[in-house]
């Protein structure tokens, strides 16, 4: 779940509830597009040191 400022992601104890996020990578996409940012996908092994994600601050 996430927190009430939607900026947290908080551990459930109840994992069937509704507002269980099963997809975290999916749901800081969806808040990033939604605040004004952008999402660029990469192939795999493009990030080094077996990195998922990366966080920029700008544009290339």
């Amino acid at each position: 779940r996430l927190d009430a400022t939607g900026d947290i992601l908080v551990p459930a104890d109840d994992v069937d509830h509704p507002d269980v996020i099963d997809d975290a990578v999916d749901e800081l996409i969806e808040i990033v597009l939604r605040r004004g940012g952008w999402i660029a996908l990469v192939g795999q092994g493009e990030l080094r040191d077996n990195t998922h994600l990366a966080l920029t601050l700008r544009r290339r």
